[in-house]
């Protein structure tokens, strides 16, 4: 488990996203309100120093990812 508390502050306000349902429109804010979960409205990921050492939450901006590649 992470211990610094910047990113402990993100993980439990994660946590208590996912647990909420949250009132969306679409982006020209005519439609009527959808409540979605929390997970599909943010995209977080987290790297560690091991190639394997990554966490992904969220479902929103699929777009953001991990790649690592050598270049020379």
């Amino acid at each position: 488990m992470t211990t610094y508390p910047s990113v402990r502050a993100l993980i439990d306000f994660m946590d208590w996203a996912d647990d909420q349902e949250f009132p969306t429109t679409g982006c020209d804010g005519l439609a009527e309100p959808v409540n979605e979960p929390g997970s599909e409205l943010y995209r977080f990921v987290e790297i560690g120093e091991d190639a394997d050492d990554v966490t992904i939450r969220g479902h929103a901006y699929y777009d953001i990812d991990v790649r690592r590649e050598v270049c020379y």
